[in-house]
């Protein structure tokens, strides 16, 4: 499976839009990250399908640090043997 780690670029509060276990479609918002007064400063866009893994569950969220992590869902089409 891919997955991806997507980690903070800036120091904020963290507001997911999806729940672990949650399916979503490539170029879905996945969460953001907004300063004190609301202003969006990191938005998180999915890659490609996928599901989410695991995310951070508090709403402070700091700069490098983990934020979500979504694995790539393998379609029928795909040559791959891992699905």
């Amino acid at each position: 499976m891919d997955v991806v780690y997507e980690e903070a670029e800036v120091t904020g509060c963290w507001y997911p839009n999806k729940k672990a276990g949650e399916l979503f479609l490539k170029g879905e918002n996945l969460g953001m990250i907004k300063d004190y007064f609301g202003k969006v400063l990191q938005t998180c866009i999915a890659k490609y399908d996928g599901i989410v893994l695991y995310q951070v569950s508090s709403l402070v969220i700091l700069k490098n640090s983990p934020m979500i992590a979504y694995g790539k869902i393998k379609n029928d089409g795909d040559n791959s043997n891992e699905k």
